[in-house]
């Protein structure tokens, strides 16, 4: 029972990745039409894509990561904004 969670869990993590390269990539071919559409220039083209390719990036990261070092971030995020707890979250 245990392999079958384990396979389950990875395909979902594949299955997250794939959504996350597609996205990706819808939202690439949203800007190089809005730069064939001239609503675009170049520079405005390049600086969204490389955004688009960060948060790519930081998604990717972060469904690498496991439960114990999320929840560790969470809670060093918690950390830096004052007067929150996670009972209000």
């Amino acid at each position: 029972m245990q392999d079958v969670i384990e396979q389950m869990s990875e395909m979902a993590l594949l299955f997250s990745k794939a959504t996350n390269a597609l996205n990706t990539l819808e939202a690439i071919k949203e800007i190089m039409a809005g730069l064939e559409s001239e609503e675009l220039d170049e520079e405005e083209a390049l600086d969204e894509i490389s955004e688009v390719l960060a948060n790519m990036e930081a998604l990717e990261s972060l469904s690498d990561m496991s439960p114990e070092e999320l929840e560790e971030m969470l809670q060093e995020a918690e950390g830096e904004i004052p007067g929150k707890s996670r009972l209000e979250s």
